[in-house]
């Protein structure tokens, strides 16, 4: 088995790749394997990342998390299209979000009218590409998965032609 010399953390969503790195080194040195275990670490008002992640205020945290779960209520929703003519789609995202330039907080728009909007279908398309592409990318060390990282290499090259990715 190889030596490993470093670990190089990276942020995948909303981490800076500094934070990312710091909190990578703190998880591995801590050996925190727990959420519960950094939440209670990060309360001592001392913690590095006491003000910088977590919402201490009860009613801001309360509300934070309700909205947290209000969009896990509308993201679980999906949808089947029928048609007059009896043909049927199943679609897993009934209202995608989506989201506008310079705006911090997306819009969730029922599915077929994102589809039918070309701006909005391509963002989509784009959010779904790197949501795939992460999820491959976490798992791209066991050979089994190899087939599905040159078809997201395939997508990605064809979505690079379309001009939806750059």
């Amino acid at each position: 088995m190889k030596k490993i010399a470093k670990h190089i953390y990276h942020a995948k969503n909303r981490l800076s790749g500094k934070d990312a790195q710091i909190i990578g080194e703190y998880l591995a040195t801590e050996k925190i394997t727990k959420a519960r275990e950094l939440y209670e670490r990060a309360k001592a008002e001392d913690h590095f990342l006491h003000n910088k992640y977590f919402v201490w205020d009860k009613d801001k945290a309360t509300e934070l998390y309700n909205i947290h779960i209000a969009r896990n209520i509308i993201n679980d929703i999906g949808v089947e299209i029928v048609y007059e003519d009896g043909e049927t789609i199943m679609l897993p995202e009934a209202y995608p979000n989506v989201k506008e330039k310079d705006v911090e907080v997306g819009n969730y728009l029922p599915v077929m009218e994102v589809m039918n909007n070309e701006k909005h279908r391509d963002y989509v398309i784009k959010v779904a590409f790197n949501e795939m592409k992460i999820a491959s990318e976490k798992y791209n060390s066991y050979i089994e998965f190899s087939k599905i990282q040159l078809a997201i290499k395939d997508v990605e090259e064809d979505l690079k032609n379309r001009s939806i990715l750059q």
